[in-house]
């Protein structure tokens, strides 16, 4: 069993089941990765081979879905019409780095979700074996917000309302705040950024870059929170791996490498109580010290790499510089904390794992 499997046994099914068979599970805190266990999987979803042509790919596994229906997952029905999103997304494609590229050999579905509280997600998929027992099978899933293709929104507008949601009340893509917001050297689609963040978990899950262990002999299935689980099970990261740099747990980050009311970040389904506007720039400052690429890679381990993996083809695939202002005299650039000294270790180890060998889900 997958390691980060184990927090299937303790997240509320309610909170994120679509039926009773089939779950859609947040993992490690991050409302973008998931874990979906199907019961409803077939022989022939075990055998899938990944495809040779990652490019004629997308036109194989391009879905938009609504709500989820009867059977697995993997065969939700798709809506139709979904040649209309297909120039789009291979257009982004083409631009993507090779290592970026070989993911999509490897993606069994693009969901074009309808509904969905966030802004894109990454996923294994699980089935049960006749024992019981998880059993993982080979590819992973994307799923993108519909509106992502439709509006075709640039990152700047998205990452300043996701930010903004920490300090204020706001419907979709409203930024009605001066502080903070994101500034972009050029137009950067949101959809290209999400894809590569997403691909950055697929390759995290590949590859076990967050590699954690448990240090006490634990029962899951008498375990039904993280609270309980880091408890009785006092999981720690395997050295050298990514989660160990920053974090003491799977869900605590190292005293030393917190900042400045980063605890109280919250990105969606946020509370009603939010940060007064006062925090902005205390919270922005202390994250310019930090060794996070972005506050959201802050929340937990997997974001942490995956908006690392974003920074870096940024920067040195699209040659493009971010900016986060948190006042008129006060910000922090992409460029600015990837090069620095503190991120250096962070840095070296994602050009080591470039170098591969790659793994693919």
């Amino acid at each position: 069993m997958k390691k980060s499997l184990l927090l299937c046994a303790f997240i509320a099914l309610a909170a994120c089941s679509k039926s009773n068979d089939k779950s859609y599970i947040p993992s490690s805190g991050s409302p973008d990765v998931f874990h979906i266990v199907d019961e409803n999987l077939t022989d022939k979803d075990a055998s899938w081979t990944p495809a040779t042509d990652c490019r004629a790919n997308i036109a194989k596994v391009l879905c938009e879905v609504d709500d989820e229906n009867n059977g697995s997952t993997l065969d939700r029905k798709c809506l139709g019409g979904e040649e209309q999103y297909l120039a789009a997304v291979e257009k982004i494609y083409d631009a993507f780095d090779p290592i970026t590229q070989g993911a999509f050999c490897h993606v069994r579905r693009i969901f074009i979700e309808n509904k969905f509280f966030a802004t894109a997600y990454a996923s294994q998929v699980f089935t049960r074996d006749a024992d019981g027992k998880y059993v993982q099978l080979p590819g992973g899933v994307i799923g993108v917000r519909k509106t992502l293709l439709t509006k075709a929104p640039a990152y700047a507008p998205w990452a300043s309302w996701k930010e903004q949601q920490n300090f204020a009340r706001v419907g979709e893509l409203e930024t009605p705040l001066a502080f903070p917001r994101y500034q972009a050297s050029d137009e950067l689609p949101l959809l290209e950024y999400a894809l590569v963040h997403e691909v950055g978990h697929l390759l995290d899950f590949a590859n076990q870059l967050n590699n954690y262990h448990n240090t006490l002999d634990c029962d899951m299935n008498d375990i039904h929170s993280a609270e309980e689980y880091m408890e009785k099970c006092k999981p720690v990261f395997a050295e050298g791996s990514w989660g160990s740099f920053d974090w003491a747990t799977p869900f605590n980050v190292k005293t030393e490498k917190d900042y400045t009311l980063r605890s109280k970040l919250c990105f969606y389904e946020c509370k009603e109580v939010m940060n007064p506007e006062t925090d902005v720039l205390p919270l922005y400052t202390g994250f310019s010290k930090s060794t996070f690429a972005s506050t959201y890679g802050s929340t937990n381990p997997m974001d942490d790499f995956a908006e690392a993996w974003a920074a870096r083809w940024i920067l040195q695939t699209k040659k493009q510089n971010i900016v986060i202002k948190a006042s008129t005299d006060f910000g922090v650039s992409t460029e600015e904390i990837y090069y620095s000294e503190r991120f250096k270790q962070k840095r070296e180890y994602i050009e080591r794992f470039v170098q591969g060998p790659i793994l693919y889900p």
